[in-house]
């Protein structure tokens, strides 16, 4: 009696253990996409954003992608709002392709902007 309650506690040790690591080999799509494609998407979002700063892409919790900027000059909240609602569409057409690209049922694309005083405005789209 004594070694299937061991048994027991083990396995249920064991499935708490998966549980909290993930399963161990879970995996996350957008993580995948930007390991692959990341370096190329990096030089195309500093292009688009005119090389004047500083960019990052990474993987948000499930179907998340988040692009943050890093200007180098000093703006202000409301400036970078000007400059989100000027490129909204185009992160809208972005993560609609990403989401096409990746094979997901649903994109979300979140866009972190940031001058040189730290100043900060975000927005996310959904596709």
């Amino acid at each position: 009696m004594k070694k299937k309650v061991s048994v027991l506690l083990l396995a249920v040790l064991f499935v708490f253990g998966l549980a909290a690591c993930g399963g161990g080999n879970a995996s996350n799509p957008v993580a995948d996409f930007l390991a692959e494609y990341g370096d190329e998407l990096h030089e195309e979002f500093d292009m688009l954003m005119g090389g004047d700063g500083n960019v990052t892409l990474t993987a948000g919790t499930g179907n998340e992608m988040i692009f943050t900027f890093r200007f180098n000059e000093t703006l202000d909240a409301e400036n970078l709002e000007l400059i989100l609602d000027m490129l909204g569409s185009t992160f809208e057409f972005l993560a609609a392709e990403f989401q096409e690209e990746i094979e997901l049922d649903s994109m979300r694309m979140t866009v972190r902007f940031y001058d040189a005083d730290n100043n900060r405005a975000e927005r996310s789209f959904d596709s």
